[in-house]
């Protein structure tokens, strides 16, 4: 009998764990709104902060204080932020599918 439990207790936290990591996964990253609120002028940082998450895909944060930079956020639908970094403040932002 406690054999049975530990294994239902066990597959109940694994269970748990499956359906938080999920709707993780389901929840989008980047919306109109906090695209919106990205402004010319704005370092990383601030960008960050709007979003929430580190980028989907980037050169690199750090040479965006030196050369052009890319930061994409992409959703699980397909749709992305852009953010282009040069010297330490984005200069321009585009967006795909919001």
């Amino acid at each position: 009998m406690r054999n049975i439990l530990k294994r239902l207790h066990g597959i109940a936290i694994i269970a748990f764990t499956i359906s938080l990591s999920s709707c993780s996964l389901l929840n989008n990253v980047v919306n109109r709104e906090k695209y919106d609120q990205i402004q010319k002028g704005m370092s990383y940082e601030e960008v960050f902060k709007i979003i929430g998450s580190e980028p989907s895909d980037s050169n690199s944060k750090e040479w965006g204080n030196y050369i052009p930079t890319i930061l994409i956020w992409r959703n699980i639908n397909g749709s992305e932020v852009r953010v282009y970094i040069s010297y330490g403040e984005v200069y321009e932002k585009t967006e795909k599918g919001l």
